[in-house]
């Protein structure tokens, strides 16, 4: 679990979205009573819905389309 995510619950924070630009993923958490819970996880490049902001339609590939990766 990200650092943070801790001190975001304590501030009440109610959503948090972790981006992995390398791996393309993108994690949508929810803060239930101080407890996050995983609602769902994206990746690649396709369009998604992600709570709280559901009304629109987000392209993943813009979350990751300037960066650079690492070759193995």
């Amino acid at each position: 679990m990200p650092q943070k995510l801790p001190l975001y619950a304590a501030e009440k924070v109610r959503h948090a979205w972790l981006i992995e630009p390398l791996q393309h993923t993108l994690e949508v958490l929810r803060n239930e009573g101080g407890r996050w819970l995983l609602l769902a996880t994206f990746a690649g490049e396709g369009k998604v819905r992600a709570e709280p902001f559901d009304a629109i339609e987000l392209e993943l590939a813009a979350l990751w389309a300037d960066v650079q990766t690492v070759p193995r």
